[in-house]
């Protein structure tokens, strides 16, 4: 959607098998609802972490030992490129 915010989804530290049970509400928008997480919606967002921890953007390993972060939402500035069949089927669905 073009609504100049991003979602952030933060989930409390579990354990790597409690991931794996996580993950598929992660795919289907589920786990915005879990009593672990919490989803924040953001035009810009600033972190500090104490220790340095692992940062992922859009499921892609970004740094291994970040101490900050700062993310600032740009509207306009991501062009997306969609089939023209595929934009006709979510044109129709909304």
């Amino acid at each position: 959607w073009n609504d100049g915010a991003l979602d952030a989804l933060l989930v409390q530290a579990v354990s790597r098998p409690r991931v794996l049970t996580l993950l598929p509400g992660a795919l289907t928008g589920a786990l915005s609802r879990h009593p672990l997480a919490e989803l924040h919606r953001f035009t810009r967002l600033v972190a500090r972490m104490d220790p340095p921890m692992p940062v992922a953007l859009d499921g892609e390993l970004v740094s291994d030992a970040a101490s900050a972060l700062q993310i600032t939402v740009e509207p306009g500035r991501l062009a997306l490129r969609v089939p023209s069949d595929q934009a006709r089927k979510r044109s129709s669905t909304r």
